[in-house]
């Protein structure tokens, strides 16, 4: 199965549901980003790190793309990036990111053989895919959609900032010289 789903009981989901309840108690605390990750790197004995930046320039345009991977942790010959998310709907709305970070990573372990997966989660749930992700389902469901949306003379759709068109912004990642073929 190329995608899983996990429920609470998921490692990660558990330390996010510790802090989660951590920070209920105390009007102090705020739930979030880095009292999730610290948590999680200074007691999950299998986690590398945290705010892993990363990055690649595109060969075809030059342009730079730059971002920081959450969590990176390894289990059983797998390298997982992982990304944390406070609602189930930034979990879905962030799968291009995170799989774009776990494709930037198997570009520069290319010849290390050990299998990378993404992780996005929060306190409830867990999503676990494969990094092509971002080249087979989810370029396709944006073609899809903005074919779809193009009927209705609706516009493509954008990028999380709201800025770009996600579809183009996705071949120009994923194909770099061939994107002009699409």
């Amino acid at each position: 199965m190329r995608h899983k789903f996990y429920d609470s009981s998921f490692i990660l989901c558990r330390y996010a549901q510790k802090i989660k309840n951590l920070c209920e108690e105390d009007p102090y605390k705020v739930f979030g980003h880095e009292p999730v990750l610290n948590e999680i790197l200074i007691n999950f004995e299998k986690a590398l790190s945290i705010e892993l930046p990363t990055w690649k320039r595109l060969n075809f345009s030059n342009e730079i793309i730059t971002g920081h991977i959450d969590l990176t942790y390894f289990d059983n010959n797998c390298l997982y990036i992982a990304d944390f998310k406070q609602t189930i709907e930034e979990i879905y709305r962030s799968l291009p990111q995170i799989a774009a970070y776990g494709n930037l990573i198997l570009e520069r372990i290319n010849n290390i053989d050990i299998d990378v997966k993404c992780i996005s989660f929060n306190h409830e749930m867990a999503l676990e895919f494969p990094p092509d992700i971002l080249r087979n389902e989810i370029l396709n469901f944006v073609i899809k959609t903005n074919n779809l949306r193009k009927t209705y003379k609706l516009p493509p759709i954008k990028t999380r900032d709201n800025r770009d068109d996600l579809e183009k912004e996705i071949k120009k990642f994923i194909c770099e010289k061939n994107f002009h073929k699409f």
